[in-house]
């Protein structure tokens, strides 16, 4: 019988081990190393890197990125991720406190057997605070934080991206404007060199 006890017991604590989340593991820092190849535009400036553009001293290349920016549908759809991921963040971190549920109801009618109208009125109050003995919910608040964290580096590269997209077609029809004007001027040319050809023969 004591064996049996003691089979229990241990198979119990075995079960319940079973059931514990080990902590990830604590990240290794590393080392990177202070320059790559070249330095860096932006001096390694977050802030500088973010509005590249406005560096350029061209008002109407800002006004073409803002205006991208704004209709851009990978953009909203980027930045929707990251309000779906901080509401999630933000459901991961209430789990981990208590919670507090209310009610309140109330009604009025004819009482049959009274024969006259009657109200009653009731209010619940209900608190909670569920323990976090195996770090679950820990584990999802931090999941969640990296989760709004990745989205906030999409959004920023589809900003970047709209923006350098706008740059390099902007550049490309000056390029080609220029070469138009550069053309007309040199069949000018060759129209007035022929003219004065023909005149001087």
């Amino acid at each position: 019988m004591k064996l049996f006890h003691r089979s229990l017991v241990a198979s119990a604590a075995l079960t319940l081990a079973a059931c514990a989340t080990t902590a990830p593991p604590t990240p290794v820092a590393l080392q990177a190393p202070a320059a790559w190849q070249a330095p860096l535009p932006h001096q390694g400036s977050l802030q500088a890197l973010a509005q590249w553009w406005t560096r350029l001293n061209d008002p109407l290349l800002v006004e073409l990125i803002a205006s991208a920016q704004t209709v851009s549908p990978g953009l909203a759809q980027a930045q929707s991720r990251v309000a779906q991921a901080r509401a999630s963040q933000v459901a991961s971190r209430a789990a981990l406190g208590p919670t507090l549920d209310g009610q309140a109801q109330a009604s009025r009618g004819f009482n049959e057997q009274l024969a006259t109208l009657a109200s009653t009125a009731q209010a619940g109050l209900q608190a909670r605070w569920e323990i976090d003995l195996f770090g679950a919910n820990a584990a999802a608040a931090s999941a969640a934080g990296h989760r709004l964290a990745g989205a906030q580096a999409l959004w920023h590269e589809a900003r970047v991206s709209v923006a350098a997209e706008v740059a390099q077609q902007t550049s490309s029809l000056r390029t080609c404007l220029a070469q138009w004007a550069l053309a007309e001027r040199d069949a000018h040319s060759r129209s007035e060199t022929a003219r004065l050809s023909t005149l001087s023969e």
